[in-house]
């Protein structure tokens, strides 16, 4: 009895691997290896997901471009493109011949890209009744920001000053409701003003709105000859424009002016604007004896971290 026990599962045994043989025993090793592995078609590969939003900046001369370095690396290190479905997009000037000591270089490009930013090089824009030389030479090209009210692709454009560093989150901004948003400015007389600040904007980007900056540029009801972006702005969006928190543009100015303010508000910010003294090298870098030294050494800190993180620590100067 316990022979028949011990038979009857054998024999199950032997029978199962005697169908195994038959099915795969003559069968060669890629045709095995065929119904084992997953070979993916590469005749429609799965397209890129587009983003939906933009963080921008611009970069108009060569002298910039560190700054732009600084904003990308901060940007990245507090906010996740994937998680904010957008990209960063950086609007930089196409050099011409009058640019041999300052247009944006090659080599500029390559240190954009790889901090994070997608470079996207645009021609100058030019406008009947505007004279670019009589512009303030820190903004003499920054009406090529109009630009980016053509890249329709994006639902919603956030633009900030390459002279901006982050030091939080950007979701919200990407919330706020309205054609277009902006913080407002801040003076030495004045803590706030009626009118915003340009360096940092949110809009919706529409052609059509483009086609009609273009021609208001030109109409002296808009804007003079020789002011730049922001009093066009603030022109084209009076009583339109949503009001940005504080903290979202955090001007510099109320360091020395505003001393109070800026430090109840100073965990909560989140850009903070570099106004009236810009990053720049030794020795014209303020880390001592000027009146923006506090927030230039923490600049400067900041800067020395992203060096040190891409490997240009000795290769490139602070900036502070």
């Amino acid at each position: 009895m316990a022979r028949i026990r011990f038979l009857g599962p054998a024999l199950i045994l032997f029978f199962g691997l005697l169908v195994l043989y038959i099915a795969f025993g003559n069968s060669s090793p890629e045709a095995l290896q065929g119904l084992t592995k997953y070979r993916p078609s590469s005749s429609n590969p799965a397209a890129p997901k587009k983003a939906r939003y933009a963080i921008t900046s611009s970069v108009q001369t060569h002298h910039f471009t560190p700054l732009a370095m600084m904003l990308g690396y901060s940007i990245l290190k507090h906010n996740n493109m994937n998680d904010l479905d957008a990209e960063m997009v950086l609007l930089v000037r196409e050099a011409n011949d009058d640019d041999a000591k300052d247009g944006v270089t090659k080599e500029d490009i390559e240190k954009l890209e790889k901090v994070g930013w997608k470079v996207r090089v645009e021609k100058e824009l030019q406008f009947e009744n505007v004279k670019i030389e009589d512009i303030r030479a820190h903004h003499r090209h920054n009406l090529n920001k109009l630009h980016l009210w053509t890249w329709t692709e994006y639902e919603k454009i956030v633009f900030i000053d390459a002279d901006v560093v982050c030091k939080g989150k950007l979701d919200e901004l990407l919330a706020m409701p309205g054609e277009f948003a902006a913080a407002p400015d801040v003076w030495w007389f004045q803590l706030t003003d009626t009118k915003f600040n340009s360096g940092v904007i949110v809009f919706r980007p529409s052609k059509k709105t483009f086609d009609d900056m273009y021609v208001k540029v030109s109409d002296e009801n808009y804007h003079k000859p020789n002011e730049a972006d922001q009093a066009f702005l603030n022109e084209y969006y009076k009583f339109r424009f949503f009001g940005l928190p504080y903290r979202y543009n955090f001007n510099l100015v109320m360091y020395k002016h505003h001393t109070d303010v800026w430090n109840l508000l100073w965990d909560e910010a989140v850009l903070i604007h570099m106004t009236m003294r810009k990053p720049q090298p030794a020795p014209n870098h303020c880390l001592e004896g000027c009146d923006e030294q506090g927030p230039s050494v923490w600049y400067g800190e900041y800067f020395k971290e992203m060096l040190l993180h891409h490997g240009w620590d000795g290769q490139i100067p602070v900036y502070a």
